[in-house]
């Protein structure tokens, strides 16, 4: 990587032209020298335009087209390898981001040797800061992703405060990463996952190796995220498996065989309560609990069936464990992190 720059910024974009004037925007207006980071908008095959727009208004941006959907997490590793500088940093295209936001990432990666990733401070529509989404000063809550004593991503508000601090659940919302995390983990994101848990997985892959992932308050990134839920949609239920599946998969790869075995039934539940969170009326989120809880044997069977080509990734985060063979359970169960806890 080129030492010269601090970091590339690559944005993930699929039929989202709606988004990007905003976005790269934004990204482009940070409150660090455009000299210092350079940023690369990827394609994902779109059809409404998007690269054409980017090429069109935003012709300092780098450009890269695939010819088919990749998905975020595949069309990152993609890239990765010929970025430049001395981070990587991940975001989607329906984003906003603050002005500290890349700021902030490096200097928490700059002051901390032992934190791998660094996440943002992600704040959604639901939030009080989003209606005036300010890209200068303090905001007055934390939104961060943790994850639960039923090991699936949960998300928590904290108040304000520009301490970092510890998690164990990436946000593939907006991330910043040491490049020598592929050498020291194995990969950016686990080839293996499909589009669902693979920022997740690298969390757990992280802190299993001995390493930190560090949330940072004053990194701030609006999200507009996905829309209202619906039942009708034969979608949601397939990426919901599929994600409940690979969420299984990511503890797995990254838990001892007797851990995994001990923590199987709270990460079966969790799979199910996960429902309960989902941005969707009440009596949406109950029937999709209830529907999980019944097709419960037929994900364990699902997870079953992919687990032998996990076999090799599994032996590799076996050699590069740092950390006793009970540890994510116990971390999962004590949650002893968050705010105001030691970065």
């Amino acid at each position: 990587m080129n030492a010269d720059l601090q970091a590339t910024v690559i944005v993930v974009g699929y039929n989202g032209a709606r988004y990007l004037p905003d976005c790269l925007s934004s990204i482009l207006d940070q409150d660090l020298p455009t000299d210092q980071y350079h940023v690369v908008f990827v394609d994902n095959n779109s059809t409404d335009h998007s690269i054409e727009l980017v090429r069109r208004q935003f012709p300092s941006i780098k450009t890269i087209a695939f010819n088919r959907n990749l998905g975020f997490f595949a069309a990152c590793n993609m890239v990765a390898p010929t970025a430049q500088g001395r981070y990587l940093v991940v975001v989607p295209q329906d984003t906003i981001a603050h002005r500290r936001w890349l700021p902030e990432l490096i200097r928490t990666a700059q002051e901390n040797d032992e934190a791998l990733i660094c996440t943002a401070n992600s704040i959604g529509p639901k939030a009080a800061d989003y209606a005036t989404q300010p890209r200068i000063g303090p905001v007055s809550e934390i939104h961060y992703r943790e994850l639960s004593r039923l090991g699936h991503v949960t998300f928590r508000t904290a108040p304000y405060t520009n301490q970092a601090f510890r998690t164990l659940a990436c946000s593939g919302v907006s991330g910043l990463f040491k490049p020598e995390i592929m050498a020291k983990t194995g990969c950016l994101f686990e080839p293996l996952m499909g589009h669902y848990a693979s920022d997740m997985e690298a969390g757990l892959r992280a802190a299993v190796a001995g390493y930190k992932v560090l949330c940072v308050p004053t990194a701030v990134i609006y999200h507009v995220g996905d829309e209202d839920k619906s039942l009708a949609d034969a979608g949601l239920l397939l990426r919901y498996a599929l994600g409940s599946r690979d969420i299984l998969l990511a503890y797995y790869k990254n838990m001892t065989p007797l851990e995994f075995l001990l923590a199987l039934p709270l990460l079966s539940l969790g799979r199910a309560a996960k429902c309960l969170e989902l941005r969707a009326s009440i009596p949406k989120r109950i029937v999709l609990f209830l529907a999980s809880l019944a097709a419960t044997p037929a994900l364990l069977l699902l997870t079953m069936a992919r687990l032998p080509k996990f076999s090799l990734a599994r032996r590799g985060m076996a050699t590069r464990r740092a950390v006793d063979r009970l540890w994510l359970l116990r971390q999962l169960l004590l949650q002893q992190r968050g705010p105001g806890g030691d970065a």
